[in-house]
């Protein structure tokens, strides 16, 4: 079973048209609130046409990132009640939603932050991310300390996950020049990164 959780604000009927990689019998839940209400009917044909299991899930409160924090709140409803035999996507471009895609994955659970249409540069799940890491929790990143030394453009789940996957700065670089696949701006990433290393305990 996939279950998709869509930040209906960030993403919008036009990205959703696509509904690349959603099967029959899916769930898909949709938040949307007054901010951006109105689905198109071409989207609830496509829905009806795949036979998933379509949910649109109103966000009653009008405060800051009441969107973001009810859909992270169903996610873990969805969790506790199928746990790991079932798939969890985020369907949006908010970066914020890393962190919850690295908590839940360190602890076995399949979460991403992905998109239902192809784009030029389509987000992934984190290779790292599907293997236990090896790395103490006290030692364990966050998604807000790799910002704190990173550019918003190379602020990635893949980043995050390589730190928290590996002990040790050499297997880490490897690992940054594999995600990046450009070894100039991999090097970058890496010095920039070095001082959290060293507080991470890395050797």
């Amino acid at each position: 079973m996939n279950y998709y959780l869509i930040d209906y604000e960030n993403q919008g009927t036009d990205n959703l048209k696509d509904m690349y990689g959603v099967q029959k019998g899916d769930e898909i839940y949709i938040f949307f609130s007054d901010k951006c209400k109105n689905f198109s009917l071409d989207l609830l044909e496509k829905v009806s046409n795949l036979g998933v299991n379509f949910k649109p899930v109103r966000v009653k409160c009008g405060a800051k990132n009441a969107l973001d924090f009810q859909l992270s709140s169903h996610l873990g409803y969805l969790i506790g009640k199928d746990g790991n035999i079932s798939s969890y996507h985020i369907i949006s471009n908010d970066k914020g939603f890393d962190c919850i895609v690295t908590y839940w994955n360190n602890l076995g659970i399949s979460v991403d932050r992905t998109l239902l249409k192809k784009p030029d540069t389509p987000i992934k799940p984190s290779k790292a991310a599907k293997k236990k890491s090896k790395v103490n929790e006290d030692d364990l990143a966050t998604i807000d300390e790799v910002k704190a030394y990173l550019d918003d453009d190379e602020v990635s789940p893949d980043i995050l996950d390589i730190i928290n996957q590996y002990k040790t700065k050499t297997a880490i670089n490897n690992g940054i020049v594999k995600a990046v696949k450009d070894t100039r701006t991999a090097g970058i990433i890496y010095k920039k990164l070095k001082p959290l290393l060293t507080q991470k305990n890395k050797k």
